[in-house]
């Protein structure tokens, strides 16, 4: 019996198939067969039932099919020592994540990994946390970005990040008016979640439990795109992890929810039997700079309070060709006997797609007594730097209706 015969074994075992099994190991079938057929007589036990049809182990089998296993991946482990030894940087790189990170993060990560170490052969794995966890404690992977915490005496783990919540709402939701939500806000209220085995969902029953909000039971998705479709289409609301926000995500508001605001810390995880730590080491780093990007792509996804009034109104959210929109909000105080007053000639000048606020005194103030308190202006002659205190000039006072058409 030699290490080929082991592989021979673990093929037919794969594939149940002696063709197919003589076909992965590039021989003919009746060498293949030959072979197993001699492992049993050494072994003295009947390894394979074998009929017409179909190939199955036997309870024995099983058994020597598990070792021969454990047996090829610490030979692969002794080869892959060597290969360390010889240049820790070099190899392959086996690492997971389960799909509500990976699909973000992941097109962040992969090209600082090949720029930082060339010879790396990155091999990325999508699977649920459970999957992963058996991959690395069975050394079929060497690392997995997880949520934190992993509690196994076998695995090494190091925070990464937080990844906060927000809540997905579409643009028509009674909720959608608030500039940020607290927790209390969710009671009564029907959330969609993911399916059973994701993690996130874990996340999301513990804060509805919590807050005595319920799940919506006829539906459930797969993955965050399909949540992301179902809460534009208006059939319910969601928890969005911040890495997964999306600028400019028509029909949809997140809402951020005030402190102590719920999330999940994401990790890095190994085998704390590794040979590759400096390779762990900078693979930490990396992770936390492909975050950081993914950050800041997601951060003009999150809206203040102003631009989510314009877009609730169904108000025009990007300049049209020529045409700079900005809007006006109307800036309030508490006087000394706690009533809510307005500022004296004072507004909030907000720039649609985000940029600096600041205050400023326009030439002419517009009384309203329309909800939201909001003035919307338009500016399509010559550009100002609004966000560098310029004071509004007169022919921006040309105030527009929730269409985006000039009033009259």
């Amino acid at each position: 019996m030699n290490l080929r015969d082991l592989h021979y074994l673990i093929a037919v075992a794969d594939l149940r198939s002696f063709v197919q099994a003589a076909e992965r190991c590039f021989i003919s079938q009746p060498t293949l067969s030959m072979q197993i057929k001699k492992m049993e007589d050494t072994l003295g036990v009947q390894i394979f039932e074998r009929t017409n049809k179909k190939v199955l182990p036997t309870e024995l089998g099983e058994k020597i099919i598990a070792s021969a296993r454990r047996i090829l991946k610490e030979v692969d482990n002794i080869k892959e020592l060597a290969e360390t030894a010889q240049d820790p940087m070099a190899g392959n790189l086996r690492l997971g994540a389960f799909p509500t990170l990976s699909t973000y993060i992941f097109p962040q990560l992969v090209p600082l990994i090949t720029q930082t170490m060339p010879r790396i052969r990155l091999i990325l794995v999508e699977e649920k946390t459970d999957a992963l966890l058996h991959q690395l404690r069975t050394g079929q992977m060497d690392a997995a970005l997880l949520a934190m915490p992993v509690l196994d005496d076998f695995l090494e783990t190091q925070t990464l990040f937080n990844d906060e919540f927000f809540l997905a709402v579409a643009a028509a939701h009674p909720l959608a008016g608030k500039g940020r939500i607290r927790q209390a806000d969710l009671a009564g209220q029907q959330l969609l979640l993911l399916d059973e085995g994701h993690c996130l969902r874990g996340h999301a029953l513990q804060i509805c439990h919590a807050n005595q909000a319920e799940e919506q039971q006829d539906v459930r998705a797969t993955g965050l795109e399909t949540l992301r479709q179902m809460v534009r289409a208006g059939t319910g609301i969601t928890f969005m992890p911040r890495i997964a926000l999306k600028p400019d995500d028509e029909g949809i508001v997140y809402l951020p929810f005030d402190a102590p605001a719920p999330g999940r810390n994401i990790g890095l995880v190994w085998r704390k039997t590794t040979a590759r730590t400096a390779l762990i080491r900078q693979l930490y780093e990396l992770i936390k700079q492909a975050e950081h990007l993914v950050k800041l792509a997601s951060s003009s996804a999150v809206a203040s309070e102003d631009l989510q009034i314009i877009r609730n109104l169904g108000f025009i959210k990007r300049p049209l060709f020529n045409v700079q929109v900005f809007a006006y909000r109307r800036f309030d105080y508490r006087n000394a006997q706690g009533n809510r007053e307005q500022a004296p000639n004072r507004r909030k000048l907000v720039g649609v797609g985000g940029g600096n606020v600041r205050y400023h005194r326009p030439d002419q103030v517009m009384k309203t007594d329309k909800t939201p308190r909001a003035v919307y202006y338009r500016h399509d002659k010559r550009r100002q730097d609004i966000s560098q205190g310029m004071q509004a000039p007169s022919e921006m006072k040309q105030p527009f209706n929730r269409l985006g058409q000039q009033s009259v």
